[in-house]
């Protein structure tokens, strides 16, 4: 922070002035980096949920539900975990992604919870949704709707900071001619 007395300031104004500065720069580079990664992701998430909207269901039976944590720290957040058996093979199936279009970001919290672990209860048969050439299993279809907007408020920062910093370059380029 400069303790130097700006032209038309004090020191003081100019020292919040750095720090505002800083912060408001720290928080365009958090979001440049959500937009990006955003920008990125979203798209295969997008994908996912069309793909499993086109695959038949598949009954199965819920054989186990638990709830685990992200940690061995105490207090540690959880998720829930579901083990199935797909009644037409008798194939045993771990699912920790309940939903395609959610990001499989158990960390976060967002791909099961407590009201997932409500609706498949232990011994209870449901469609489950697989590809014809196997691979992941999901319990539901998934929505466009949380990536869709996650997509478009990424690419709308991202065309906003484009947009900011060719006028900036601009401005820049003025001064200097």
């Amino acid at each position: 922070m400069s303790m130097t007395k700006p032209p038309g300031g004090s020191a003081k104004a100019s020292g919040t002035s750095d720090v505002a500065e800083k912060v408001k720069s720290f928080g365009l580079l958090v979001a440049l980096a959500f937009s990006l990664f955003f920008a990125i992701a979203a798209p295969f998430e997008l994908y996912q949920v069309q793909s499993v909207h086109g695959w038949q269901p598949q009954q199965a039976k819920v054989i186990h539900v638990e709830h685990k944590a992200y940690s061995t720290t105490p207090g540690a957040r959880r998720y829930w975990t579901f083990q199935i058996a797909l009644t037409g093979t008798g194939e045993t199936v771990r699912i920790d992604d309940v939903r395609p279009g959610d990001l499989p970001l158990n960390a976060m919290g967002w791909s099961t919870t407590d009201g997932d672990a409500a609706r498949y209860a232990i011994g209870q048969s449901i469609e489950v949704y697989r590809g014809a050439s196997g691979g992941k299993v999901f319990l539901e279809r998934g929505s466009y709707g949380l990536m869709s907007v996650l997509w478009l408020v990424s690419v709308g920062f991202l065309i906003w900071l484009w947009g900011r910093a060719l006028r900036l370059k601009a401005a820049r380029d003025k001064r200097t001619a």
